[in-house]
């Protein structure tokens, strides 16, 4: 069996947004301070929908889940990666892009926190 990376994480997660008739979705998406891993683009013929989003994910191991060291530098990595992308030339100064760090440990447990 294949071990399970943050490639095959994401590629469980695009078919959910590609789906939507609300978004359009990208994945690796180059901005001036790299590429973020999922972007969903607002549909202009969903006016309700006030967000865009991006999505930063990383993945912890199953053998490393009970590293708590390892689970937090994967956060601090996603967090500065999204603060990164808040700043580039293709968000700066937009106030209706949220932002998503998401970390995957091992197959069952996850964290996920909305930088500002």
């Amino acid at each position: 069996m294949q071990n399970t990376v943050e490639k095959d994480m994401k590629f469980l997660l695009l078919p959910m947004f590609i789906n939507s008739n609300y978004y359009f979705t990208y994945s690796e998406i180059e901005n001036s301070s790299g590429y973020s891993d999922v972007y969903l683009q607002r549909n202009q013929l969903h006016p309700n929908v006030i967000s865009e989003w991006v999505f930063e994910l990383k993945y912890v191991k199953q053998s490393e889940a009970t590293n708590q060291n390892i689970i937090d530098a994967k956060k601090i990595e996603a967090i500065t990666q999204l603060r990164s992308y808040k700043s580039s030339n293709m968000f700066k100064n937009r106030t209706d892009v949220r932002y998503l760090a998401v970390v995957f440990v091992g197959k069952t447990d996850y964290f996920v926190e909305e930088v500002f």
